[in-house]
C-alpha cells in the first residue's frame, strides 16, 4: 500500500532542509569573500614610489690625468671610488611642547620639552686605497671635507649633514696622496626633502611632487596646481571603497573568517549525509 503523505513526513526533513538552507547561504558567503578582497585590492592608492631615496647622476669632469712617478695604481684606484648616500631621522634640537598647553598655561616655559629630528643624508664614499685622498666641497658653503685613507674603515667613509633643505652640487676631487696630481674629480647632485610630501594629499598621489626627495625647487602653488588632479581622484575613489567596505561588514567578517565557514560547511554535509543513511536504513528495517 502507498503509504499516506502527512505533516509528520516533512518534520522528519526538517533538520536537512534547514542544513542545506545553511549550507547554501555559506556557499553564498564565500562568493562574496573572493568579490570582497578584489575589491580591496582594486582600491589600493600605489605610493612606493615615494621613496626617500633617488638615484644620483655623478658626472665627472674631463682631466688631463698625470700618475706620480712610481705609481702604477692610482689612476685606476681613482675611478673605482663611489660616492652614494642614504637618509636617516636624526636628533636636531630641542623644542617646546605646544600641544601640552592648557587655559592655564602662562609662560612658554612651563611647557615640556621635546625632542625635535630632523632628516639628515649619510653620504658614503667607498674604495678608497691609501694611494688616494679626497676633498670634498659644495656650491652652498665653504665647507671641504678631507679624508685621507687613515680616516676611513677599510677604504669607506662615511660624512653626514643636516643640510637637507637645499639642493646642493658636491665637487669630488680625488688626488694622489704621494705627489698631490688629481687623478679624477666629479660632480653630483644631491636632492633635499620635499616638506610638501607630508601634506595627508600625498597619501594618494604618485607624481613627482610628492616624492620624498626632489632635485628642484617648486612653489606651494605648483605643487598644488600639479596635484590635484591626481588627488581628487584617488581620494574619491579610497572614499568610495571606504563606504563599500562599511556597507559589507557582514561579508568582511567572511572574509576574515572564511576557514571557519568552510569547516562549518564540510561538517554540515557530514551530518546530512549521516541523518539521509540512518533514515534510509530504519525504513528499510520497518
Amino acid at each position: 500500500m502507498k503509504k499516506k503523505f502527512s505533516i509528520s513526513n516533512i518534520r522528519d526533513y526538517i533538520p536537512i532542509i534547514i542544513s542545506f538552507i545553511i549550507l547554501v547561504i555559506l556557499v553564498i558567503g564565500l562568493i562574496f569573500t573572493i568579490n570582497i578582497k578584489f575589491d580591496e585590492k582594486n582600491a589600493t592608492v600605489d605610493t612606493s614610489s615615494n621613496d626617500n631615496y633617488i638615484s644620483l647622476n655623478i658626472e665627472d669632469l674631463a682631466l688631463d690625468i698625470q700618475a706620480c712617478d712610481g705609481d702604477t695604481t692610482g689612476p685606476d684606484d681613482a675611478k673605482k671610488v663611489t660616492f652614494d648616500y642614504k637618509t636617516e631621522w636624526v636628533f636636531d634640537r630641542q623644542e617646546y611642547d605646544m600641544s601640552a598647553a592648557t587655559a592655564d598655561t602662562k609662560e612658554l616655559t612651563d611647557l615640556p620639552l621635546i625632542d625635535v629630528d630632523t632628516m639628515a643624508f649619510d653620504i658614503t664614499l667607498s674604495n678608497i686605497t691609501d694611494k688616494l685622498k679626497v676633498v670634498i666641497t659644495n656650491d652652498f658653503d665653504d665647507e671641504v671635507v678631507n679624508i685621507n685613507y687613515s680616516d676611513t674603515t677599510n677604504g669607506t667613509y662615511v660624512y653626514q649633514t643636516k643640510n637637507t633643505n637645499d639642493i646642493i652640487r658636491y665637487t669630488v676631487s680625488i688626488y694622489s696622496s704621494s705627489c698631490n696630481n688629481l687623478y679624477r674629480e666629479f660632480e653630483v647632485l644631491m636632492p633635499k626633502y620635499n616638506y610638501y610630501s607630508d601634506y595627508d594629499r600625498c597619501k594618494y598621489v604618485t607624481s613627482y611632487y610628492c616624492q620624498k626627495l626632489v632635485t628642484s625647487d617648486f612653489s606651494f602653488t605648483d605643487f598644488s596646481i600639479n596635484t590635484n588632479d591626481e588627488y581628487e581622484k584617488n581620494y574619491q575613489k579610497a572614499v568610495e571603497e571606504e563606504a563599500k567596505k562599511e556597507n559589507n561588514s557582514i561579508r568582511n567578517i567572511l572574509s576574515n573568517n572564511y576557514i571557519i565557514f568552510i569547516v562549518i560547511a564540510v561538517i554540515l554535509i557530514i551530518l546530512i549525509i549521516v541523518f539521509i543513511t540512518l533514515r534510509f536504513k530504519r525504513k528499510r528495517g520497518k
